[in-house]
């Protein structure tokens, strides 16, 4: 847990570390949110709560916090290749 006022100084320091799994921002001020969360490298980005989960949506992180996401769609599409064909009428 980091307090902070400094928003610059806040982006450096998580930005700094190792891993981006999740992240929580605790504040009044929905625009600093919104700004933060964009700036922030983590997988899942609370804002005024944490460790809500829900089914469906993509679970992951970033950086050393693993590869792709779990629990949804998107973990099915990673074990997929899209293939484009086009037949001629002409045949």
């Amino acid at each position: 847990m980091l307090k902070w006022e400094d928003e610059g100084e806040i982006i450096e320091a998580v930005s700094a570390v190792d891993y981006g799994l999740t992240a929580s921002i605790w504040t009044r001020d929905v625009v600093r949110a919104h700004r933060t969360v964009s700036r922030i490298k983590a997988g899942l980005v609370w804002v005024n709560s944490s460790s809500d989960h829900f089914l469906a949506l993509p679970f992951g992180g970033l950086k050393q916090s693993g590869l792709g996401r779990e629990e949804s769609i998107d973990e099915l599409l990673a074990y997929t290749q899209v293939k484009f064909v086009s037949i001629s009428p002409d045949i």
